[in-house]
């Protein structure tokens, strides 16, 4: 019996171990699906942020042409003020209204972005960093986004003014969706029109406002571009 004993001792010790082995095996295994799990979610995150900024720079970059044409369209429309101004039609005004209202407004996507910046993942080391620079853009992206805004508000007051000049009928016979009216009767005259300057001042305004969108969508636009490269860096690609 006595020799038995140490053997049961013996049993129970590495009967002992074997639990304590497993338990931390299983802590082992849980803590490594887990950070497989954040692994792979980091990674999708990541994936919807870049696909989210490259869908954004397509509009941006699409934005920025527009604004070349309403800018354009603005800078030939100021070259016939005068006060002794050169004859102008009125399907030469409907078109350069046309070009001039062309830009638009713009709207980009954050959703990915501040679902990325809203977890607890990826935030060390340049992670961080990118973090940041992420909060910045989304930022930016509300300064653009207004100011396309303010620039759309300011047509209702060129358009009045220039209608004590031309009617405003005629420059939207341009388009399709007037085809079915005739033109109106009242008289145009563009001696009056184009030595108006207020007129001249309000179209003045509504340039700068555009080269002012123009170049903070392009800022916008350069960020995007610096960001995912960082981003591809950190992913080492």
């Amino acid at each position: 019996i006595m020799s038995q004993a140490p053997l049961a001792w013996s049993r129970l010790l590495v009967e002992g171990l074997v639990i304590v082995v497993s338990i931390l095996l299983a802590f082992a295994i849980d803590a490594w699906w887990d950070d497989r799990q954040q692994a792979e979610e980091a990674g999708l995150q990541v994936e919807r942020v870049i696909a989210e900024l490259e869908s954004n720079i397509a509009r941006l970059e699409s934005q920025i042409e527009r604004l070349e044409v309403t800018t354009a369209a603005a800078k030939r429309f100021l070259s016939k003020f005068g006060p002794d101004p050169g004859p102008v039609t009125k399907t030469e005004v409907a078109e350069l209204f046309d070009e001039l209202y062309s830009s638009g407004t713009i709207a980009l996507s954050r959703s990915a972005a501040q679902n990325f910046l809203s977890t607890g993942i990826l935030t060390q080391g340049d992670w961080l960093a990118i973090r940041h620079d992420l909060a910045w853009l989304l930022s930016y992206q509300d300064v653009s986004e207004k100011r396309s805004v303010e620039l759309r508000e300011m047509r209702p007051d060129i358009s009045r003014h220039a209608g004590q000049h031309v009617p405003l009928l005629d420059t939207a016979l341009s388009h399709e969706v007037m085809a079915d009216y005739s033109p109106s009767r009242f008289p145009y005259d563009p001696s009056t029109m184009f030595t108006d300057m207020y007129l001249e001042g309000l179209i003045a305004d509504f340039a700068i406002r555009m080269e002012l969108n123009r170049f903070g969508h392009q800022t916008l636009l350069d960020a995007h571009r610096v960001l995912i490269e960082k981003i591809n860096t950190m992913r080492g690609l």
